[in-house]
């Protein structure tokens, strides 16, 4: 199975895995609890959130007897909790079977080790991210206010008119699958669009597109399909920056128009060539934005002899304008994804301008991946993609192994890495359909915050209602576990088509994105091996994990993340659950009863 990557550059710092590096909180207390508490339940009440003094909960109801009950453990904060201080169900009365017996779901052989690598093709998509600081530090910061020099062209550079097929200029590319090293190359104009030109480096353009050779048909199709998205998702995400970074000085960064530096003006410059340059022609990565490319290069960078950009500097080597880059090799094998692609970078490329230059605000690689991801999803009607090459293909990866990975980018491995990515867009893609759709992304995208705020902000500013993140995720986890069809609870779910209240009126598009059962098939655990086969069923295990209750299936609670917990079935309808005594204060416990 090939891995197929995809990258950008933003403000992001990489997560790793390890609750040691990632300062698992304690604890506040750390005290007992003791108390009683009792629960009246009804199929119009069917969650009740569990005390962090509560011991025992007891448990009534008519109908009780016969449903299943679950925990859910839910972190609301950015800090890892330790399994040590996650708190579990210690004994039971009235339930005549619980998961932790030998009936109970496969899931229980599942090792504490890092989640499997094999998964399905779209799963495999991740994106490769540069470092935010470009050479490891603002090359600038130890050199005196009066050292520090004005770069000030005195006019705009000479700007070109491309000609299809004719016009050629260089443009750095990469030199290596980590991005880091660049070299310039000749590439050529094959494609002049409304909004972009599309330029193929010229030791990967043929007359027949064939392995990482591409032709001028290619490119065509590259400008026909961006200059349809272009104004689709301006209309939703906003717009990119017009704007170059163009002069430093003490005070930081200052913008000028940027055909102040740049030769192709505004427009949108696709570059398609063998991206990693040293590895083999089938390539790594399908695509990147590089926000280095918002800057002055070394040549344009007008300076005193003490001020100078690091060659280990990415904005050494800026092509000065608006750029992503695609891979040759897949712009031949998978057009779909590539397509997709597309959508995806320009996200990028316009919340580096919604959040990053016009706000100086520094948003989180899974918030900014889920937006690209989002703006995958919105596109995906348009583009005629199936649901397995869309982001959707993530979700098997979501449902077997959510429990890894929170509201987090972890590039510890590449395991983990892609299970990032399948949590960040099930987040994003359950808050679409439940909350606004189109609309919903659009307030996300254009508010005045980041990460968790952000998504909170908008979900309130487009439903008036007063959601905190606790209140959100307590909603996910949900949506996780009841999978029904009954009316008498307003069931958070994913099964439901996005709201279609934002329409770009020139098409009458109006950004579908269809409903996603999280049980079907289509979802099923990504992993061949026998180990996750559920004979009952006949199947490979169907929607998110669900472990015991018990001590030993304690896991860490990542940040913003949960763990799904099956406690049994209720034989009666009363049923006591008695919990451990200590946990963690921001721990969050709901009982669901399905």
């Amino acid at each position: 199975m090939r891995r197929v990557f995809r990258a950008f550059i933003s403000i992001f710092v990489c997560s790793a895995v390890f609750f040691t590096l990632f300062g698992c909180q304690q604890p506040t207390t750390g005290t007992t609890t003791s108390t009683s508490a009792a629960w009246s339940y009804s199929a119009s009440s069917p969650v009740d959130e569990v005390s962090a003094d509560t011991l025992t909960l007891t448990i009534t109801g008519d109908d009780l007897s016969g449903k299943v009950l679950y925990l859910a453990k839910v972190n609301p904060t950015s800090s890892a909790i330790s399994s040590s201080y996650t708190r579990y169900v210690s004994a039971t009365t009235g339930l005549s079977s619980n998961i932790s017996s030998s009936s109970a779901k496969s899931i229980t052989t599942v090792s504490d080790s890092a989640p499997e690598s094999a998964v399905s093709d779209r799963g495999n998509i991740e994106n490769f991210i540069p470092p935010q600081t470009f050479g490891g530090t603002e090359s600038f910061d130890s050199v005196s206010s009066a050292e520090r020099s004005v770069v000030t062209p005195s006019a705009s550079v000479t700007q070109l008119e491309p000609e299809a097929g004719t016009t050629t200029k260089s443009i750095y590319i990469d030199q290596d699958s980590d991005i880091s090293t660049f070299a310039s190359a000749s590439a050529t104009c094959e494609a002049v669009g409304t909004y972009c030109y599309v330029w193929v480096v010229n030791d990967y353009l043929a007359d027949t597109a064939s392995g990482d050779k591409v032709n001028q048909a290619v490119a065509e199709a590259f400008a026909e399909k961006f200059d349809a998205m272009y104004p689709m998702i301006r209309n939703v995400f906003g717009d990119e920056s017009d704007e170059i970074y163009y002069k430093y000085s003490s005070s930081g960064w200052s913008t000028e128009d940027m055909d102040m530096l740049s030769d192709t003006g505004t427009k949108v410059n696709i570059v398609i060539y063998d991206i990693g340059g040293g590895d083999s022609s089938n390539g790594s990565i399908v695509g990147y934005f590089y926000a280095k490319d918002y800057y002055p290069n070394e040549s344009d960078l007008i300076k005193t002899s003490s001020v100078s950009y690091s060659t280990s500097d990415a904005r050494y080597y800026s092509n000065e304008g608006k750029y992503f880059y695609i891979d040759s090799y897949f712009a031949n094998e998978i057009i779909d994804t590539t397509y997709s692609t597309l959508a995806h970078e320009f996200q990028h490329m316009i919340d580096w301008n919604t959040k990053d230059m016009a706000q100086s605000l520094s948003p989180s690689t899974w918030y900014n991946e889920m937006m690209s991801m989002l703006c995958e999803d919105m596109m995906q009607s348009y583009l005629g993609i199936d649901d397995s090459d869309s982001p959707k293909g993530r979700l098997p990866t979501f449902n077997q192994y959510y429990r890894y990975v929170g509201l987090e980018y972890n590039s510890s491995s590449t395991s983990y890495t892609v299970v990032s990515y399948a949590t960040a867009y099930a987040f994003g893609a359950w808050c679409a359909r439940q909350f606004g759709g189109a609309a919903l992304i659009s307030k996300i995208s254009q508010n005045d915050s980041v990460d968790t705020a952000s998504v909170v902000n908008a979900v309130n500013a487009i439903n008036g209602t007063n959601y905190t993140i606790s209140d959100l995720l307590k909603m996910y986890a949900e949506a996780c576990v009841f999978n029904t069809s009954d009316t008498s609870y307003t069931y958070p779910t994913f099964n439901q088509d996005a709201a279609q209240t934002l329409t770009y009126s020139s098409s009458s598009y109006a950004y579908p994105m269809t409903a996603v059962n999280l049980w079907n098939t289509a979802y099923e655990w990504t992993t061949s091996s026998s180990t996750y086969y559920n004979t009952a069923s006949g199947s490979y295990e169907l929607g998110p994990a669900l472990y015991p209750c018990t001590s030993s299936y304690c896991y860490d609670l990542r940040p913003y993340g949960f763990t799904l917990h099956e406690i049994g079935t209720a034989s009666s309808d009363t049923v006591t659950v008695t919990f451990s005594s200590t946990g963690a204060s921001d721990e969050d416990m709901y009982i669901f009863v399905q």
